[in-house]
């Protein structure tokens, strides 16, 4: 695993727990799904003014930790959580361009995007009419703007240009009455419903009621959505009795989007149509549908502070996904303003560019045994081409010898920028490439990509 993304922060579903759709519409919108490879998450909602956590200090233990109030450095926990709450009334992101952001990541050549709805907290990045807690209400001063509904004006960019687009959607909400009640609270926030589901079925069934309409505004008032991406797996029926009745909505849902998947991460079951490992990589192939969702500084919300990661880190992420049969959605927050961050698109350019230069060894391929070994993944396209991949040190130079690996007889090697064919020796298992002067004078690539033939 690279050493960049050693640890997750949420397990993802084990192969064995992975339920596969009987639908053959969404069979297919999975293959569909794994022929993409990159996506694009944008988290962004309140949170990103101060450059903070998203929403998880609102809850003060997640297992037995409070790893979340370590950066309240300037007030206390209980002021923090009113000034959270409030955040709604400083909301104002007034150089969000929906238009040029939306044309940047297309132009990077990203294939599909998640976009955010709401996170935790509840505060809602559209025009719902199930709560006040909206980017749309008068009291964001946000709500004055021609784009006030974010999530509406993202969409019909990226709508625009033909790119799929997902909703980010938080199951649980803390500022809602039917999820965390002041009565039931006491005073301590727990991540989980506050109050007894089974003593209380009225009041969980109006949430679920609440939820299921919100679902309704997203999936059928932002049509087309590609992908109902569902976070909070803790919201779940046999955690509590916290059962959102997904058996419900989601068929309704598809009577009108046939082939919408649904990411129920981490639940498992029917509607959860791919995995979704956070911040890692699995440690060996997956012969499910998988993406991992990783950022492109330490957090998914803005920093102010953030250090991303290079272009060669992100190759090197990027080419031992592909290996292990998954998809790669990055996260680049955008900035209390509404941009996103300079330095975090210069190193998402270099690292498309490198991508789209060699697309015919990535999209609308599947790892083929050894899948990812010795750091070089393995891929072959319908045509029954064959590829290996794999990454070069940062800065530095292009060998005159590249080495490469297989078990395979190899007959002929391109390299795949530029379709130029190579000499080579093959030792056993080892291939020794020369490379040529054409190649060698070019700027170091974030990583080589070879055609074989055996």
């Amino acid at each position: 695993m690279s050493d960049v993304v050693q640890t997750g922060v949420h397990n993802f579903t084990a192969v064995d727990k992975y339920v596969k759709p009987d639908s053959k519409v969404i069979q297919d919108k999975i293959e569909w799904f794994k022929d993409m490879k990159i996506g694009y998450m944008m988290h962004f909602g309140v949170f990103n003014q101060i450059g903070f956590v998203e929403s998880w200090a609102l809850s003060d233990e997640v297992d037995g930790d409070y790893w979340s109030h370590e950066g309240i450095d300037w007030t206390s926990v209980k002021n923090f959580k009113n000034e959270y709450v409030n955040l709604n009334k400083t909301f104002n992101p007034l150089r969000l361009d929906p238009e040029r952001s939306a044309n940047f990541i297309k132009n990077l050549g990203f294939e599909y995007v998640i976009l955010p709805t709401k996170h935790h907290d509840g505060f809602c990045m559209w025009d719902t009419k199930q709560t006040d807690y909206k980017v749309t209400h008068l009291d964001c001063p946000y709500s004055v703007n021609k784009n006030a509904d974010i999530f509406k004006a993202l969409t019909c960019e990226f709508h625009k240009l033909n790119m799929p687009v997902g909703a980010y959607f938080s199951k649980p909400d803390w500022n809602c009455k039917h999820y965390w009640d002041e009565d039931s609270l006491k005073g301590v926030t727990e991540h989980d419903v506050s109050y007894s589901v089974k003593d209380n079925p009225k009041k969980w069934n109006d949430f679920v009621e609440f939820t299921h309409n919100q679902f309704r505004e997203i999936v059928l008032g932002y049509a087309p959505i590609d992908i109902l991406w569902l976070d909070g797996g803790w919201v779940r029926a046999n955690n509590l009795g916290q059962d959102l009745k997904l058996d419900k909505i989601i068929p309704e849902l598809r009577e009108t989007k046939e082939d919408l998947l649904v990411v129920d991460r981490t639940c498992g079951g029917e509607f959860e149509n791919y995995a979704t490992p956070e911040q890692t990589i699995p440690s060996e192939y997956l012969p499910i549908p998988w993406e991992s969702c990783i950022s492109l500084g330490p957090p998914f919300a803005y920093d102010y502070n953030d250090k991303y990661k290079t272009p060669n880190q992100l190759c090197d992420i990027f080419i031992e996904v592909l290996g292990k049969n998954g998809n790669l959605v990055l996260n680049l927050a955008p900035s209390p303003d509404g941009r996103l961050p300079q330095d975090g698109c210069i190193v998402l350019t270099e690292f498309m560019s490198w991508l789209t230069s060699n697309e015919k060894a990535i999209k609308y391929t599947r790892p083929i045994e050894p899948y990812f070994a010795k750091k070089i993944a393995y891929t072959t396209n319908q045509n029954g081409d064959m590829f290996m991949i794999r990454g070069n040190r940062p800065n530095k130079t292009i060998d005159k010898l590249v080495y490469l690996h297989t078990e395979k007889k190899i007959t002929s090697l391109k390299f795949v920028d530029g379709d130029i064919d190579l000499e080579f020796k093959q030792f056993d298992t080892k291939i020794e490439v020369v490379m040529p002067k054409e190649i060698v004078d070019r700027k170091a690539p974030l990583a080589y990509a070879f055609k074989y033939t055996c």
